[in-house]
């Protein structure tokens, strides 16, 4: 089933768990090659449930250190291991899969990084305590759209963000929403749309107030 938004389709799959099953199988994954996998049926679920958890957690954090030491064909193969081992729980798995776009991204890989971004952007719409990645996850598909050439599915996902701009928005927030308003800037200035363009410079000095206390 798809839905289209502003030019913007998505494959919609019926629940959380259709789509985890699908994101595990656009993985490749090799489950042999995970040490938590067993054919073993003597460990009651519960063992197995936490020896997973905490195998997930330790094969997580070992990622995360090869992620920040740029070593990212490494952190990749141990992201999607942690993933396969955190299962059904979705939303222990989300940094993972997170961070695994990002390396798609870095490594020009943006078909894959586009997937990763709607899968996370899809599971996390409706839980509040995630409502950062949700916006995180929307921009960076934003990003990835204009990186292939579409711009106009791009400018849908930035006014997005944009329109989520208050006064009473965190520092982080307004470092998002002044990130998209550079991008969507750069889209107007690149077609010539010069008033859209002077709107926008508006709105980014009226953040840069909000964050700075004056504009620059």
């Amino acid at each position: 089933m798809s839905n289209i938004t502003n030019g913007w389709t998505f494959e919609i799959l019926d629940t959380d768990e259709e789509r985890l099953d699908s994101f595990h199988q656009s993985l490749n994954y090799n489950k042999a090659a995970n040490p938590c996998h067993t054919n073993s049926t003597k460990h009651v679920p519960q063992q197995v449930a936490a020896l997973k958890s905490e195998n997930a957690k330790t094969l997580a954090e070992k990622a995360d250190w090869l992620y920040f030491k740029d070593q990212y064909k490494e952190a990749e193969v141990y992201y999607k291991q942690a993933i396969q081992a955190y299962g059904k729980n979705v939303e222990a798995a989300l940094e993972c899969s997170y961070n695994l776009a990002q390396i798609y991204e870095k490594q020009a890989r943006l078909k894959e990084a586009e997937v990763l971004y709607k899968e996370i952007y899809y599971i996390t719409r409706n839980i509040e305590a995630k409502a950062r990645l949700n916006d995180l996850a929307l921009s960076k598909l934003a990003d990835i759209y204009g990186k292939l050439g579409r711009q106009g599915e791009a400018e849908a996902l930035y006014m997005k963000i944009i329109s989520k701009t208050s006064e009473s928005m965190l520092y982080e927030e307004i470092q998002l929403v002044e990130n998209c308003l550079n991008n969507f800037l750069e889209i107007c200035t690149n077609s010539s749309r010069i008033l859209t363009a002077f709107d926008i410079q508006k709105k980014l000095a009226k953040v840069k107030t909000q964050q700075f206390g004056y504009a620059l």
